[in-house]
């Protein structure tokens, strides 16, 4: 039988999947429900007896990793109290190495060979852009989470709703959003110690590029001067000539944006050398 997706019943795409209509999806998560919650799929909606998570990681890095313990105990935890609506869950992960392309192999693999009921993860937003338009043909629900790109919602739902219906974002907030915060943040820290200086530091990913474009703005709109603001790649592990371009800039604070990049690296040569300004921001791992 075939149906409209917005019925709430199931149907077959082009790609052969059985899928739920995001309605149905919606009444068995109860909405906001986004950790997991698919009652009895079992092998993309065919009725079986476990509900088969599929979820998507950068696995050899340090949030993959978390994510990946974290989902495990949550599926633990969910089958102790007796699944999810007396579904058992599994949950299969696949390791995208943040690399697009190896996402959007793992994403197929994940959906056609293993039949998972649905998709978790990507973290990196460069892994989840580009998987997007293979989960829309294939009409599984996708929970993105870890991604902050505007692009996931401004470029694909918005654009074109009814395609992209199936892709969910429980968080974080995108870097529009964050931008504004740490410019209310701006606020706060000059109040607490008279900051007025900033320095912006971007790891090179799609998520921080907002932050690049606009968080200088946003300060300046507020009476704060951003001295620095650079992008470096996520593979730096000497940033000591970072730092000491910051210092030299006159920067009283770096806001900064990490998420491949493991932000101890930093905060560690930032301490033995006692630079003196502070580091604030978003750093992930």
């Amino acid at each position: 039988m075939v149906n409209n997706p917005r019925d709430g019943s199931n149907r077959r795409n082009s790609l052969g999947v059985r899928s739920l209509g995001r309605r149905n999806f919606l009444k068995a998560t109860g909405a906001g429900a986004v950790g997991v919650g698919l009652a009895g799929c079992g092998g993309n909606g065919d009725g079986g007896d476990t509900l088969t998570i599929g979820h998507l990681a950068p696995l050899e890095l340090d949030m993959g990793a978390g994510s990946e313990r974290s989902a495990d105990i949550a599926v633990d935890e969910l089958n102790d109290d007796g699944g999810v609506m007396d579904t058992d869950v599994e949950v299969i992960h696949a390791d995208t190495s943040a690399i697009p392309s190896e996402a959007a192999r793992q994403a197929e693999t994940l959906v056609q060979d293993e039949n998972v009921d649905m998709l978790v993860g990507a973290h990196a937003s460069e892994a989840a852009l580009a998987i997007l338009d293979f989960v829309a043909e294939a009409r599984i629900p996708f929970l993105t989470t870890g991604t902050a790109s505007p692009e996931i919602s401004t470029q694909h739902m918005a654009q074109d709703y009814e395609r992209y219906e199936m892709i969910f974002r429980p968080g974080p907030a995108n870097s529009a959003y964050q931008v504004e915060e740490l410019g209310n943040y701006a606020e706060y820290l000059n109040d607490e110690h008279g900051w007025t200086t900033f320095a912006q530091l971007a790891e090179q990913a799609a998520w921080t590029q907002f932050f690049t474009d606009n968080l200088p703005e946003e300060l300046g709109e507020r009476g704060f001067d951003t001295v620095y603001n650079e992008r470096i790649s996520s593979e730096t592990d000497d940033f000591s000539p970072i730092l000491d371009n910051i210092e030299d800039a006159g920067a009283e604070v770096v806001f900064k944006q990490f998420s491949l990049l493991p932000g101890t690296g930093m905060l560690s040569q930032w301490r033995n050398s006692e630079y003196p300004f502070a580091q604030e921001g978003v750093s992930v791992p």
